[in-house]
């Protein structure tokens, strides 16, 4: 008798979702429209810009540094075997995919996930953000616990977070606690699944979830932006290094150039 109420509740849910999911984009869309930008701008130095320098060095005949040496190299072998770095890149691309398809491969790729510095954290509270705003809209609109548990695991992205949900739907199958798995997981906030199990004990489970949901959701805003505001100066230091070091070893050999001209 609560369909309209039970309605919008899921029309709620899925702006919330959509939004995140387009934070997320959003947040990603800058680093990696930065290193392909930066690998092709590395591409072209090294095998447009290095080779014509490198024809002035060998006429010289002068005593190249290690670092003009190693760039050279580099140009060198990108001029020769250019198709065999784009079919190793495609190769191993495809392989990465294959493998992250099996069992075995999903489960080390999304460990990986979680280990990762900075996004690591964001997807862990990407997914208890959806664990509980779900669970407890759910619970509210009157679906059973272990139903709910169903729904809620099937939505989690994260196959180690998944595992901790099943742990903990056996577990209130079993007349224990739902709390007590999610906690031993590793994966949920110890202040998450305190209140969590505050609710267990109080019977205000709905409402503790609503208050992690609500909170999760502007830590989870807060990090997103946190992450693009730290990964934008991080990208422009990297690809300066890299500009900066190849710069370097063209510069030093022509200020000797300029030395002997003298």
């Amino acid at each position: 008798g609560n369909l309209h109420v039970v309605l919008q509740r899921l029309a709620e849910f899925s702006e919330d979702e959509v939004r995140l999911r387009n934070k997320v984009k959003g947040a990603m869309t800058y680093p990696i429209l930065m290193g392909v930008v930066g690998i092709l701008g590395m591409g072209f130095i090294f095998t447009v810009i290095i080779p014509k320098i490198v024809k002035i060095f060998i006429s010289s005949k002068i005593e190249l540094p290690l670092a003009t040496k190693i760039t050279v190299a580099i140009s060198n072998f990108l001029l020769s075997y250019w198709w065999a770095v784009i079919l190793f890149a495609i190769l191993f691309f495809f392989l990465l995919w294959r493998y992250i398809k099996t069992p075995s491969g999903e489960s080390n790729w999304h460990s990986l996930q979680l280990k990762l510095p900075l996004i690591g954290k964001v997807i862990t509270m990407v997914n208890v953000e959806r664990f509980c705003s779900t669970l407890g809209t759910l619970l509210s609109s009157g679906v059973p616990i272990i139903a709910s548990l169903n729904i809620v695991r099937n939505l989690i992205t994260n196959v180690h977070i998944k595992e901790a949900i099943e742990k903990s739907k056996l577990s209130v199958q079993e007349g224990s606690s739902m709390s007590g798995p999610l906690a031993e997981s590793g994966y949920f906030p110890s202040m998450v699944t305190h209140m969590i199990h505050l609710g267990e004990n109080t019977g205000e489970l709905e409402s503790m979830l609503g208050i992690i949901a609500e909170n999760y959701h502007d830590q989870v805003e807060s990090r997103l932006n946190g992450l693009t505001s730290i990964l934008e100066p991080v990208m422009m230091i990297v690809l300066g290094i890299g500009v900066g070091v190849i710069v370097l070893s063209v510069v030093v050999p022509m200020m000797k150039l300029g030395q002997m001209g003298r």
